[in-house]
Parts: C-alpha cells; structure tokens; sequence
C-alpha cells in the first residue's frame, strides 16, 4: 500500500532531499513527485527540468526506508518524450 501527499507526516518530508528548482533529471534515473505519489515512480527520459513548485526526490538521494514508504514496490514507469 502507499501513501498519498496527505498521509505524509511534516518529518518525513523534511528528511527527503528534494531536487533544487531548475536542475535536470538525469536520463534513465528514478524519481517520484511528492505531489503526485499515486502516479508512482518513473524513469526520466532526460529532457525534463525541475520547476519551481515541484517537490521531486530522486531514489539515489532518498534513504531505502523513505523511499519503500513512499513508493512501495511498484516499478517506474518510462515517460515518453512529447
């Protein structure tokens, strides 16, 4: 089972690392957006950049425990470029 954005606890978030508005995701690395946890993880294709509202982590910055919390077992789906 995962967590929505509202069964977050302020202490959970303030431990994750979020990605800096306007860095690029890296081709083939794993993210999840904290205000879209039911979309699950997915896979950057490289062209995507960090907006100024968005709340992304990236699994290799995330400890396991927060990230297994977070998105559960569930594979990354593989964005499609536009």
């Amino acid at each position: 089972m995962t967590q929505s954005r509202d069964d977050l606890r302020n202490d959970e978030v303030d431990r994750i690392p979020l990605l800096q508005p306007g860095a690029h995701l890296e081709q083939g690395s794993v993210y999840l957006d904290l205000d879209d946890i039911d979309a699950g993880p997915f896979v950057a294709v490289g062209h995507e950049r960090v907006h100024e509202d968005d709340r992304l982590v990236a699994k290799r910055d995330a400890d396991d425990e927060s990230w297994d919390r977070l998105a559960g077992k569930r594979q990354p789906r593989v964005l499609r470029p536009i």
